[in-house]
């Protein structure tokens, strides 16, 4: 299975994820057959996942022995990969309670007594957290009164709205909690904000997100479900990357991996890197091909060079070359004035006494140093790696090319 390339073409991947959801199916063979379809499609691959994620809907209406045997079934089918699995409830899981009265929800009563699923504590709770490949993640789920008298679906307050327990400042604590470490964030859950596919309202309260937030993943609106999700508004039957409203955050949805409302059976492969970067590629398993990605960049990694034993780190490369050649004017002498100007063998790079000296007229962007000399800044990566190496070499130093230095010019 094709790999993809990490979003500054030289982070490494620290984890990936399968990430699915919406089976929707009361029907246990109806479910093996699209699950199996997405297992037999990545093969050998699933053996490199470090978590599967379920974002909700693993089931369908009020048959509980029905619901229990796809859940059963859907655990089996995953089992033999050892994956940790982390679920979530959409509104379909949460069918019993809401249109019958009744307490079981089968998957998630499967998921939380497993030793190797995790979701929320209680399926009162809104949310819980987990840390993988050195993101942390905030995992949103649907969840319903222990009494029945409220569910929340569809991101709203179904029953007794007045009992519900949470108020928007618990939401924004639990974002805060799971933003505390100030490791790259990740959200996930069955529902869009607003601005993706079928938007959930109540998760406004979430807003404004933090800074470090890289990404949000969602089910629900079913890919390709001509019948449905064109009449809602701001849904769109084929879109599957958008922003959440009034924020540079992406989301995606990665619904579904059933094929009768969808389109194709379908599920997203999640990957992390150690920049805090990530990228989500979607799986047509149907057709065994990728369809879309959504990368996103980390924060810009510095520009790193070691000169002798003097380490120096910028977010520019003019920063640097002038940083660096200012260190070797004052403790080597290089150049010294008798050889200004200095002029590159090329002629695309020039240091000059100032700007009315012999030379200057070549300096494109001149950059001033702190001695008052001036250099030329404008200058690709390649030609400033081979004046700082060159530089350095004339007074027999080392140099050691690290950060973004490294990475590919594209």
């Amino acid at each position: 299975m094709r790999r993809s390339q990490p979003p500054d073409g030289e982070a490494d991947v620290t984890a990936r994820v399968w990430v699915m959801s919406d089976l929707q199916t009361a029907n246990a063979r109806e479910a093996e057959r699209c699950l199996g379809t997405a297992i037999d499609d990545f093969g050998d691959s699933l053996d490199e996942m470090d978590q599967v994620w379920y974002l909700g809907d693993a089931v369908s209406g009020t048959d509980i022995e029905r619901n229990r045997a796809v859940a059963e079934r859907t655990i089996e089918l995953l089992e033999p990969f050892s994956i940790p699995g982390r679920y979530v409830m959409g509104n379909h899981d949460i069918d019993p309670p809401r249109k019958a009265d009744v307490r079981d929800m089968p998957f998630y009563d499967l998921a939380s007594e497993h030793p190797d699923w995790r979701t929320t504590e209680s399926a009162a709770e809104f949310s819980f957290t987990d840390t993988v490949g050195g993101h942390r993640v905030l995992f949103l789920s649907d969840h319903v009164a222990p009494d029945l008298s409220w569910s929340v679906t569809h991101g709203r307050i179904r029953g007794n709205e007045a009992a519900y327990p949470y108020e928007p400042a618990d939401y924004r604590s639990a974002l805060q909690a799971a933003n505390a470490e100030g490791k790259p964030l990740i959200i996930a859950g069955h529902n869009a904000f607003p601005g993706g596919n079928r938007g959930a309202d109540l998760q406004r309260w979430f807003q404004p997100l933090p800074a470090g937030t890289r990404l949000h993943l969602y089910g629900h609106a079913h890919i390709g479900d001509e019948r449905r999700m064109p009449s809602e508004s701001g849904s769109d039957a084929y879109r599957t990357i958008s922003f959440i409203d009034h924020s540079q955050v992406p989301q995606v949805d990665v619904a579904s991996l059933e094929d009768r409302r969808g389109d194709v059976v379908r599920s997203g492969l999640l990957e992390l890197y150690d920049d805090g970067g990530c990228a989500i590629h979607l799986r047509d398993h149907t057709n065994e091909r990728w369809l879309q990605t959504c990368a996103v960049h980390g924060p810009q990694r510095p520009y790193v060079v070691t000169v002798g034993d003097e380490k120096f780190s910028h977010q520019t490369r003019r920063e640097q070359l002038a940083a660096v050649f200012e260190y070797l004017i004052e403790e080597h002498g290089l150049p010294d004035v008798e050889s200004l100007p200095y002029e590159s063998e090329e002629n695309d790079f020039a240091v000059v006494a100032d700007l009315s000296a012999a030379g200057a007229d070549s300096l494109r962007q001149p950059w001033e140093l702190g001695n008052g000399w001036f250099l030329e800044a404008g200058v690709g990566k390649s030609t400033a790696r081979r004046e700082l190496d060159r530089a350095a070499g004339s007074a027999d130093l080392h140099v050691e090319f690290d950060g973004l230095w490294r990475q590919v010019e594209r």
